[in-house]
């Protein structure tokens, strides 16, 4: 009775039942997430949020340095100005709904790309909206003030609009979109355009939309020529080997699938074990493009990351660098059960279930730290409840010249400007990085690599701190 319900209720307009549970859902893990020491914050979250702060107060985009925002496309920090002016709410607010409604609409996107073909089949009813719950990369970066829940959810639209609607000008829009957002976003923005001219007849007009679509980019590109004469800013030099680097990858989209505790060679065997099933199913249906964009996708979008990171042009492969991916690799490995319909699909779809219980139990110990521990970033304990942070918010008139080896934090937790510590400056040089006459405030959890150290502070004219706090220092310059 209750599996008829299940499976009523997908292949009717009561499944929009689903998409109110997965809103749900969505707004109920996010609020647990942040319910202690509000959203996530990072380096990137500061400059996103003061890019949108500025665009509102001067019109510019700026970093919280005062350097020019170049390093990053500027969608994400329009929208938070935009919401934030609209609603009349901070600009930190303003992010996280602009997250948590993007991971809504990616969870839904996801259920109604997997069921689109489905007819009458409960188990497999139940594994698209597990899979659809349990998209924890997205649900998990919701609750933090990053660019790649929105990034997600716009290639997420631009794939639907294509492989499933079967409209490229609506693909073409959110493909654009998602480029203005991410500089990665180009990948998905290129395989578009080659994918609509090389399979319509129409390619004049296509050639004309693909080449409207650029000029927003464009322009955008010629403004950072123009305030930093660099297209994207400037990049680190690389610090990881390619196949160090591809390792890494591995090992961060298997665990999506499979326990941590499995070995990395077990679980490499596994997923690629279930890529060949799933693709041999792919095979037996007719006119199945869904799958097929989602891995071309996948594999093209993995290997342009995987060598951009490791040219140093980015960071290292990373979870966050890498969640794009997951949304593609669920209905690249799951889409071809729901389109072959028989016993034995049913069988493996129960098997499967599994996977998707696995990964909402793993989502729910996640956002339980989260709540104990932090959101994450520099909302995490150890900076809510900093000392050194404390003595900062105490200040009733900020010194002349106050730096840090974490800038950022002090604006992510108090707002308050202060020079940033420069990076791979040589050690005798520090007279130079630090004003005399400024006040350094040192945070011992602040693991940068910056041009000065606590040992150098010593050595340099024996300075002795003002103030010890257990998680950091203050230090006079004279």
């Amino acid at each position: 009775m209750q599996l008829n319900w299940l499976n009523n209720l997908a292949s009717s307009n009561s499944k929009y039942a689903i998409y109110l549970l997965l809103a749900l859902w969505g707004v109920f893990i996010n609020l647990i997430s942040v319910w202690k020491s509000g959203p996530a914050l990072f380096p990137d979250s500061v400059n996103y949020l003061h890019a949108a702060r500025t665009l509102l107060e001067s019109g510019s985009f700026l970093q919280f340095t005062g350097e020019p925002f170049v390093s990053w496309p500027p969608l994400y920090s329009i929208l938070i100005a935009s919401v934030s002016r609209l609603f009349f709410i901070s600009y930190v607010s303003s992010a996280f709904v602009i997250n948590v409604i993007s991971g809504i609409l990616t969870s839904v996107l996801l259920f109604e790309t997997l069921t689109h073909h489905l007819k009458n089949s409960p188990f497999k009813i139940i594994l698209a909206v597990l899979l659809a719950l349990s998209i924890w990369p997205a649900y998990q970066l919701t609750s933090e003030i990053v660019s790649e829940p929105l990034f997600i959810c716009l290639t997420l639209a631009s794939f639907y609009a294509l492989a499933i609607k079967n409209n490229w000008k609506w693909a073409l829009l959110f493909a654009t979109l998602a480029f203005l957002q991410r500089y990665i976003g180009v990948v998905g923005w290129i395989s578009l355009i080659f994918w609509g001219l090389f399979h319509h007849p129409k390619k004049k007009t296509r050639a004309l939309l693909s080449f409207v679509s650029s000029i927003p980019m464009g322009l955008w590109l010629i403004r950072n020529l123009q305030v930093s004469k660099t297209l994207t800013g400037v990049r680190s030099e690389p610090f990881i080997g390619l196949f160090e680097n591809l390792f890494f990858g591995i090992d961060i989209v298997t665990k999506w699938f499979f326990p941590h505790s499995f070995p990395i060679g077990l679980r490499l065997t596994l997923f690629v074990l279930i890529l060949i099933l799933a693709s041999i199913l792919s095979i037996r249906v007719k006119n199945a493009k869904a799958p097929k964009i989602a891995l071309s996708f996948s594999a093209i979008y993995f290997i342009s990351i995987w060598l951009i990171s490791t040219s140093g042009a980015s960071e290292a492969l990373s979870f966050r660098l890498l969640s794009p991916l997951y949304p593609f690799l669920l209905i690249s490995l799951f889409y071809g059960l729901f389109l072959v319909d028989n016993r034995f699909t049913s069988f493996i779809s129960v098997l499967f279930c599994m996977i998707g219980i696995y990964q909402i139990v793993f989502l729910s110990r996640l956002i339980s730290d989260k709540n104990k521990n932090g959101s994450g970033g520099f909302a995490r304990l150890e900076w809510t409840s900093s000392e050194t942070m404390n003595w900062v918010n105490t200040l009733t008139e900020q010194p002349k010249h106050l730096v840090s080896n974490a800038a950022d934090a002090i604006y992510a937790r108090t707002e308050q400007r202060v020079a940033l510590s420069p990076f791979w400056y040589e050690r005798d040089k520090i007279d130079v990085i630090l004003p005399h006459g400024s006040t350094l405030v040192w945070f011992n959890q602040m693991n940068r690599k910056t041009a000065i150290s606590l040992d150098s502070l010593k050595k340099f004219n024996h300075l002795v701190p003002l103030h010890t706090f257990s998680d950091g220092s203050v230090w006079h310059i004279p």
